[in-house]
């Protein structure tokens, strides 16, 4: 179904059609679907479901839900800094 994919995390925006719904936003498969109408659309990618599960499972993931969790309680001057740190991650 998805062999025209390079990867199966990122999918190009004219391949994406009805079978793609589970595996890209909402906005990404109307722009799909726009396309294939013939209405011009940029030409371009979406990075899938598929990419986000990968991500979230491995220990960078680990990383990002241990600094979303400090997060909760700050000031804006601490969430300020906890941006400086999530951005070097």
């Amino acid at each position: 179904m998805f062999n025209d994919t390079p990867t199966r995390y990122t999918v190009e925006l004219d391949k994406i059609d009805g079978p793609y719904r589970g595996l890209v936003g909402t906005k990404a498969l109307n722009l799909g679907i726009i396309a294939k109408t013939g209405i011009r659309v940029p030409a371009g990618f979406v990075i899938t479901t598929d990419a986000y599960r990968a991500l979230m499972s491995g220990p960078l993931g680990d990383s990002i839900r241990e600094h979303l969790r400090e997060s909760t309680m700050m000031t804006p001057h601490q969430l300020k800094r906890h941006r400086s740190e999530f951005v070097r991650l």
